[in-house]
C-alpha cells in the first residue's frame, strides 16, 4: 500500500503466511480464518520491526473445474474475459474496498464528497487492519475454457479503461496481455504501482 511505510513487508509476509496457512488447512480451506491469521502475522510482523502503519490488499484466485474461488481483501481487483466469439465479454468480478465504492453503494454523490476533499481512493479494508474491521469477500465464480482471468493492482485498473484491458486480454499470449497492461499503465501516468496476471483457463 502506497503512503505506508511498511507496505513491502506486509506484502512479503501476507504472500508467505498465506501460503504456509494454506498448506496447514488440508483440503476444505476455510478461506476467511486463513485471511484473519494472515492478518495477525502481517500486524505481528510489522510489530517486531517497530512498524505500526502497515498494509497491503491481498487477492488470491483458487482454480479447479468449472468454478474458481476468489479471496479478497482491498482494491485490486479480478476481471474475467469471457469466450464468447467476436466480442468477448470482460466482468469485474471483485467489488474494490475503497471510499469511493462505499458511497456509491449507499447511492451518495461522489463529486460532493470530492470537492470536501476526501480521498476517494482511500481503503476501508486493507491486510493490517484491526481484525473487527476487515472486511474478507469469498467468491465463488463460473468459468469456462478459454476465459482468461486478469488479476491486477490498482495501478492498472485506474489507469485503464475497460475497452482497453479487453482488447489487452485478446492477446495470442497470457504473458504477452500481462506485460502489455503494465506497459500501457505506465505509458497513460504511471501513478501507482501497477502488477497484472493473467491466466488463460482450461487451456493446456
Amino acid at each position: 500500500m502506497g503512503g505506508r511505510g511498511g507496505g513491502a513487508l506486509a506484502a512479503r509476509t501476507a504472500i508467505d503466511r498465506f501460503l504456509a496457512r494454506l498448506v496447514e488447512a488440508g483440503e476444505h480451506p476455510d478461506w476467511r480464518r486463513i485471511v484473519g491469521s494472515v492478518n495477525s502475522d502481517v500486524i505481528h510482523a510489522g510489530r517486531e520491526r517497530g512498524v505500526d502503519r502497515l498494509g497491503t490488499t491481498l487477492l488470491v484466485a483458487v482454480v479447479g473445474g468449472p468454478l474458481i474461488t476468489l479471496i479478497h481483501v482491498g482494491d485490486s481487483r479480478a476481471y474475467r474475459l469471457a469466450s464468447l466469439g467476436d466480442r468477448p465479454r470482460l466482468d469485474l468480478l471483485t467489488h474494490d474496498h475503497n471510499v469511493r465504492a462505499e458511497l456509491l453503494a449507499a447511492g451518495l454523490d461522489i463529486g460532493e464528497y470530492r470537492e470536501r476533499g476526501v480521498a476517494l481512493h482511500g481503503l476501508t479494508s486493507f491486510i493490517g487492519l484491526d481484525l473487527e474491521a476487515l472486511r474478507i469477500d469469498v467468491l465463488a465464480i463460473p468459468v469456462r475454457a478459454g476465459d482468461r482471468l486478469l488479476l491486477c493492482t490498482d495501478g492498472v485498473h485506474r489507469q485503464l479503461d475497460d475497452d482497453q484491458i479487453r482488447a489487452t486480454l485478446s492477446l495470442p499470449t497470457s504473458q504477452g496481455a500481462a506485460d502489455r497492461l503494465v506497459e500501457q499503465a505506465d505509458q497513460l501516468g504511471g501513478r501507482d504501482n501497477a502488477t497484472a496476471l493473467v491466466l488463460r483457463l482450461g487451456v493446456s
